[in-house]
């Protein structure tokens, strides 16, 4: 019967090592010019940094800033030459959160007639835009999902 026991557990792991399914030999999408063409709608801003300053070398947090998008009506088209355009608008909700003190917050109504270039990090996963892709907005974006 002990053996019996061990069959059949035996069986039972092997069943299912060998039922598994394995998708993996599917090739990655791979970030590139050629994949990422396309027309976009931004939908969503969210920014948030803190603001510091140093004494003797020991830094020190003065504030928060950040900054939440909000009526976006923004149309980005990426072509496989690495070039972009970018046109529409959106309102931000601009935040400065001192460490002591009262919050500030202001609306503002941003436009936006923008167009550049653009490289791909395939290994890295980020994408580098040649001009800002929005108001005080340069840099690298990482690419957290592509599929």
């Amino acid at each position: 019967m002990k053996n019996l026991k061990y069959i059949l557990v035996l069986f039972l792991s092997v069943s299912f090592f060998s039922c598994s399914d394995d998708s993996s030999s599917e090739p990655p999408f791979i970030l590139s010019n050629a994949n990422i063409a396309g027309s976009y709608i931004i939908n969503n801003l969210s920014i948030s940094t803190d603001i510091t300053t140093s004494s003797n070398g020991i830094p020190i947090k003065v504030a928060t800033a950040s900054t939440q998008g909000d009526l976006f009506k923004v149309d980005v088209e990426l072509l496989t030459n690495g070039t972009y355009t970018m046109k529409g608008s959106y309102t931000t909700v601009y935040k400065l959160t001192p460490v002591a003190g009262n919050a500030v917050e202001t609306r503002d109504i941003i436009n936006i007639d923008n167009s550049g270039d653009f490289t791909i990090n395939a290994v890295d996963e980020t994408i580098t835009f040649s001009n800002a892709l929005i108001k005080d907005l340069t840099g690298t974006l990482e690419v957290k999902v592509f599929k």
